[in-house]
């Protein structure tokens, strides 16, 4: 046999694993996404819904924006504490989670602007206490910068954010990274027992139904996809600069330890 014709046959093989991996995940995701209903309120934004969750008690509101992959989950430990102290508020950016996808790019100027459209029309009194966490502090940063008459202070965790991925690097690791994703590799990647295990692992404090639902979320094609478009605009952007407003109080942490963050945020309402 010819080596070309080699080459073919294991092209045709090479493409029909593809397809078929590319079904399995549009399949499996269809799935997904209708396993488990919205644990918080849908808001629309202009056409398109995000997802909050509100402890909705208190008179000082406090707005966490997560870092890039999580979502208003990973705060299920953080939240009834914050809620002590505060109207607590986490959400899901457009295509994570629960949230509907945007046809904006994933920039935190857009970003910005749809959690101040979500505040408003969820009727969410001014001022805010912002918390960013990693990618967060990026758009939390500038949501103080175009907004500084509704913001009271910014809580900025791990604002150097040091420890990014390597994959999260560079644009052509990426680009894989999302074809893998359409392709069905990132979801049977999971089944191997070493990355199962870790995922298991980070989110075993949290309740049992909420694993269940977290690790369902995180497989759908829009979460994978949401999350490598927004590295890219990271790549592209450095992020957004701009300069603070002097009134406007600033809290840096060095890490995202939950303590830490429930700590300071009762210390910034105490000196509001």
């Amino acid at each position: 046999m010819k080596f070309h014709t080699i080459l073919k046959i294991f092209g045709l093989m090479f493409f029909i694993a593809m397809a078929v991996g590319a079904r399995y995940q549009y399949l499996a995701t269809q799935k997904d996404e209708l396993a488990f209903q919205p644990v918080g309120r849908m808001i629309d934004v202009g056409g398109y819904k995000l997802h909050m969750i509100d402890s909705q008690v208190g008179s000082q509101a406090v707005i966490v924006d997560a870092d890039m992959g999580k979502n208003t989950l990973d705060w299920c430990l953080v939240q009834p504490e914050l809620a002590k102290y505060a109207r607590v508020i986490t959400y899901d950016r457009a295509g994570y989670a629960w949230s509907d996808v945007s046809s904006l790019p994933r920039t935190c100027e857009n970003i910005v602007e749809e959690l101040h459209t979500l505040l408003h029309r969820a009727q969410v009194p001014a001022p805010y206490i912002l918390v960013g966490d990693g990618f967060g502090t990026m758009n939390m940063q500038l949501f103080a910068c175009r907004y500084p008459d509704e913001v009271a202070a910014l809580i900025l965790v791990d604002s150097a954010m040091q420890d990014v991925p390597v994959w999260q690097k560079y644009s052509a690791l990426l680009y894989l990274v999302d074809g893998a994703n359409y392709c069905g590799l990132i979801r049977i990647a999971h089944m191997i027992p070493a990355i199962e295990k870790c995922l298991k692992n980070r989110i075993a404090a949290y309740p049992q139904y909420l694993q269940n639902i977290y690790t369902t979320l995180i497989l759908t094609t829009k979460y994978v996809h949401t999350m490598v478009q927004e590295s890219l605009c990271r790549l592209r952007s450095n992020g957004a600069s701009c300069d603070l407003a002097t009134s406007v109080m600033i809290k840096r942490l060095p890490s995202d330890q939950s303590q830490q963050m429930i700590d300071a945020v009762q210390e910034v309402i105490q000196r509001l």
